[in-house]
């Protein structure tokens, strides 16, 4: 059966109902009608317009100048006008242009906007040329290169004076860009002459700013010092418009210079005081960043310019697609570093971006903004965010900025239970604990628990803010818990993987520092660990070739040696391998420097923890 569209009926359906209810016409919605009876009042939404008549049934318009109440007609209309001469050309054409003026309004939107007359021909007769050439440009992969430069003059050609029309189009931008890859320094540079005026608009537009993107790849350091000029004084709004960010987010981070980024920042957060500061920056050569335009400026401007900045920010509170660029992450970090002698204003601040964390993730700047609000807030606030990034606690523990605020709330909340429910519940359970371990960033979750800001792991340039803020009365207040909430999942990892994490650089530490951490606390727990290392290293004779894995056995027998005879590695291998064994194993060709400690160490922990001589076999 001939399906249709909802709200619509086929013409069968509409057969069957004429003949059963009678109906004689349908509404324009394919609905029945009933025909109505004399005196009988229209149906409610259709009431009769007040003075107007019916007309005769089987009654038409007549198709001269008038209608059947003897009203002049539109046609009339414009041809009275034409013969008094208040429209200029030819009555034809003039009826032609008002009847097709609304379907063309989008498309002249544009031209208005990007006025052009370029080559003869309509617009859709050079965009129909232009594709042609445009296919065996793109689908052909054997065109030589002369040929390519051809195909491009030739379209260059056919939008002369109108590449910035065709720039907002769906599929002439797509020409365009092919133009930017394929054509030559000549070709490229009339493209940037042509629309480095309009960058701003393309910036902004649906189609053009995938154009916009291509310009700042594509441009040489002349050309894109041109794009950078044509944005300034646009900054505020390019920032705010869904398209418009993301090619300042790509500006900023990709293409721009260290002074270009200070301008955009300076431009952004101080707005109308702009003016102001290029007037006293002539005393320096530039301002770096919000601290520095703050102390060009004064003490007489410092309140006008901080109150400036945080109106500014505060805007983008609810504007999530200008919450994700990293310009607006740096102007945030930067206010909350210039204003962290005041407590009250950074807990202020703090409390109106805690629910936007997820927002800050991606760059640098924006995880070290969200670790200052965390430390900025008070403990009910820590406990929400907390919560709040329970859905997203697994890309955010494995994003190369984002663990840094799992960090940061693992270290001030003082809440156990919360943190213990986050840890088991939300981000273990859901995450596989080998690849959360072997991860270059994940393993830090785990790493913070076992050894906290250990500076093997946590360089004290990126995470020492955190550990020595003097908001914390107490350094990791909840981390008995979380190792004791913890150590099962990790028994299980390290027993039934051990091979695997003894050769991964990333899950080997995280091996040792639990061991390191539960030798004395859990010796139980500890000793299951160890016989599952020495295990592996007697079924596996190849895990010692593995220079990585030999570092690690040296470690464990370390870090084991101090405990219970239960829990040393050194003492395992001498019950099961037998010191023979161990010193054949030495002798060998291959470099063994485990051996060589185990063998050499004199002394081994007894039952009483006496320390005695290793007996020999």
């Amino acid at each position: 059966m001939r399906r249709t569209t909802p709200g619509t009926r086929s013409k069968k359906q509409l057969e069957t109902r004429r003949h059963i209810h009678g109906v004689a016409k349908t509404s324009r919605h394919g609905k029945p009608r009933r025909p109505q009876k004399s005196g009988q009042e229209s149906p409610k939404g259709h009431k009769k317009r007040k003075g107007a008549t019916t007309r005769p049934a089987g009654s038409k318009r007549r198709a001269t100048g008038q209608d059947s109440k003897g009203v002049r007609t539109r046609k009339d209309l414009s041809a009275e006008r034409l013969a008094n001469g208040r429209v200029k050309g030819d009555p034809v054409q003039v009826l032609k242009s008002s009847s097709t003026r609304n379907a063309q309004s989008t498309a002249d939107d544009a031209t208005a906007a990007f006025p052009g007359n370029g080559v003869g021909g309509s617009r859709e007769e050079l965009i129909s040329k232009s594709k042609k050439v445009w296919e065996r440009l793109r689908l052909r992969k054997d065109v030589p290169v002369e040929e390519k430069h051809r195909m491009v003059s030739r379209i260059m050609e056919l939008f002369d004076g109108r590449l910035r029309e065709m720039a907002v189009r769906h599929d002439t931008c797509r020409i365009l860009q092919w133009m930017l890859k394929c054509g030559t320094e000549e070709h490229v540079t009339s493209l940037y002459s042509a629309l480095t005026p309009s960058f701003v608009f393309l910036a902004g537009d649906k189609y053009g700013h995938h154009l916009a993107l291509k310009l700042l790849r594509r441009a040489s350091r002349s050309q894109r010092e041109s794009l950078f000029l044509a944005c300034r004084g646009h900054i505020h709004a390019l920032i705010r418009m869904q398209y418009g960010a993301d090619v300042l987010d790509f500006a900023y981070q990709t293409v721009a210079s260290a002074e270009q980024k200070a301008d955009m920042l300076i431009e952004l957060v101080h707005g109308k005081e702009y003016a102001l500061l290029s007037a006293l920056r002539m005393k320096r050569k530039r301002c770096s960043g919000i601290r520095d335009a703050l102390d060009v400026a004064g003490d007489l401007f410092r309140k006008t310019l901080l109150e400036a900045t945080l109106n500014v920010l505060q805007a983008f509170v609810n504007k999530e697609s200008s919450l994700r660029t990293a310009l607006v992450h740096r102007a945030c970090r930067e206010y909350m570093e210039v204003v962290s002698g005041d407590s009250k204003a950074m807990t202020s601040f703090a409390l109106q971006f805690s629910s936007r964390a997820v927002c800050f993730m991606h760059t640098k700047d924006g995880a070290r903004f969200s670790s200052l609000c965390v430390l900025a807030l008070p403990e009910n606030s820590r406990i929400e965010m907390l919560q709040s990034l329970k859905e997203s606690s697994i890309p955010i523990a494995h994003d190369e900025y984002g663990h840094m605020l799992l960090i940061a709330l693992l270290h001030t909340v003082t809440n156990s239970e919360n943190v213990v429910d986050f840890l088991v519940n939300d981000l273990l359970e859901k995450v596989d604990i080998f690849g959360l371990a072997s991860h270059r960033h994940g393993r830090l979750i785990l790493l913070q628990i076992l050894a906290p800001f250990s500076h093997r792991y946590f360089h004290p340039d990126i995470y020492g803010f955190i550990e020595s803020s003097s908001e914390i009365q107490a350094k990791f207040p909840s981390r008995e818990e979380a190792l004791t909430a913890i150590t099962p999942k990790l028994e299980a990892l390290f027993v039934e993987r051990t091979a695997d994490c003894l050769k991964d650089i990333y899950a080997s530490p995280c091996l040792v520092e639990f061991l390191s951490a539960i030798v004395e606390k859990s010796p139980d727990t500890c000793a299951r660990v160890v016989s599952a290392v020495a295990s592996a290293m007697v079924e596996d004779d190849e895990l010692l070739e593995n220079s990585l894995a030999e570092r690690n056995l040296t470690w464990i027998a370390k870090v084991t040696v101090g405990g219970p005879p239960d829990t040393s590695l050194a003492l395992l291998l001498k019950k099961r391998l037998g010191m023979k064994i161990l010193r054949q194993r030495k002798l060998t060709d291959t470099p063994r420097k485990f051996f060589t400690i185990i063998c050499d160490q004199s002394k081994v922990i007894g039952p009483k923890g006496v320390k005695r001589p290793m007996p020999e076999d």
